[in-house]
């Protein structure tokens, strides 16, 4: 809780890729969580997921759904930092969102913000 980031953009699994692309061009966005009409997360879009499809398609013709990672790994609130560490670390992603008991998507962490916070801990400040 302390480390994610919110409010969260959100996409729709059933939205064009060529809105979307803008949201991650304007903001610099690198992962936004996925979702479907009645909120539930399916997925999630990373910058490398847009990356690789726009040589191959249309972006106004390709849904967000058929490019998107899934199924999408998630935590809650109260997860640990090193057990978030650890998932980021082991599966080879950027990001994990933050779900509710609801599975509603609250929030996002990212390897730079749990660098950031170890950088912040008294075992990484450097005596000057």
């Amino acid at each position: 809780k302390d480390l994610m980031s919110q409010p969260v953009e959100l996409l729709l699994s059933s939205e064009n890729l060529d809105k979307n692309y803008r949201i991650f061009s304007e903001k610099r966005y690198r992962h936004i969580p996925v979702i479907t009409e009645n909120r539930n997360i399916v997925g999630i879009l990373s910058d490398r997921d847009l990356l690789k499809e726009l040589p191959k398609q249309e972006l106004s013709k390709t849904k967000v759904e058929a490019v998107m990672s899934k199924p999408v790994l998630t935590v809650n609130e109260t997860t640990e930092v090193h057990l978030i560490a650890k998932i980021l670390f082991e599966e080879r992603i950027g990001a994990l969102p933050i779900i509710d008991g609801k599975k509603r998507v609250v929030g996002i962490v990212t390897r730079s913000d749990v660098l950031r916070a170890l950088s912040q801990t008294e075992i990484f400040q450097v005596n000057a």
